[in-house]
């Protein structure tokens, strides 16, 4: 069983729905878009899309995730369909060209090279309509590579525990994260441990592929409740921009 496999079982505990990443999301997208939610987990917010309205369309690179996800939606009003796919070859989807894209959650940073997340970026791009809405997350590497930290706060939910540690390369391109997930709400307590290399994607390298991809006005936020972004002390790097 892979890691994002058993993580599934504990994944809406230790990434809860957020009112504020919500709200910034439907203030991002005219109300009935048509939204394309990348790397969707368990549906956390493409499934409140739709039964606000939205018509959504998600993908996931974990096959049970997505089923996760599409055990939960039932009928949503707006309408959604679930795919298991990467980023890295994102299918012919239904429903494009969309209104809007979020790719959140630190995701983006999975791919293996910047040359990955401009392909990326471009495609994401090509399936927006002209004058869509992305909306991309990461974690503010700058914050991270500046003050040399080593982990980020723990996640915490009742009788879980999910702790986040960094260790930089030595160029600082990437950064090796380790998770450990403790479950304490069994009999016996279980620990899920992962280490996997993430790009250390700066702001500056970000906002310049966006443009190259075609992207522009764009905002940037240092948190969903949509504060100002400051590179030293932001810890995520929220991103709007249109196509």
């Amino acid at each position: 069983m892979s890691f994002y496999e058993r993580l599934s079982r504990y994944y809406d505990d230790v990434f809860p729905f957020s009112t504020d990443v919500f709200a910034m999301l439907t203030a991002s997208f005219p109300a009935g878009a048509s939204v394309l939610d990348i790397a969707c987990g368990t549906g956390t917010y493409s499934i409140p899309l739709a039964e606000a309205g939205y018509a959504v369309t998600a993908f996931d690179s974990d096959p049970v995730m997505v089923e996760k996800a599409r055990q939960k939606a039932g009928q949503p009003a707006g309408g959604l369909n679930f795919y298991v796919s990467t980023m890295e070859d994102m299918p012919d989807l239904p429903g494009k060209p969309f209104d809007g894209i979020f790719c959140i959650g630190n995701s983006l940073v999975h791919l293996p090279d910047t040359e990955a997340v401009a392909a990326f970026l471009g495609h994401s791009r090509r399936l927006l309509k002209p004058g869509g809405t992305a909306v991309i997350q990461i974690i503010n590497y700058d914050r991270i590579i500046t003050k040399n930290l080593t982990g980020l706060p723990s996640l915490t939910a009742p009788g879980v525990v999910f702790e986040r540690n960094y260790r930089l390369s030595g160029d600082s391109s990437t950064v090796m994260f380790h998770t450990r997930l403790v479950i304490t709400r069994k009999e016996k307590p279980e620990i899920l441990e992962q280490e996997i290399p993430l790009l250390a994607l700066r702001t500056a390298e970000l906002t310049g592929m966006l443009e190259e991809a075609g992207f522009r006005d764009m905002n940037l936020f240092g948190s969903f409740s949509g504060s100002t972004f400051d590179r030293e002390n932001s810890m995520p790097f929220i991103v709007r921009a249109k196509a």
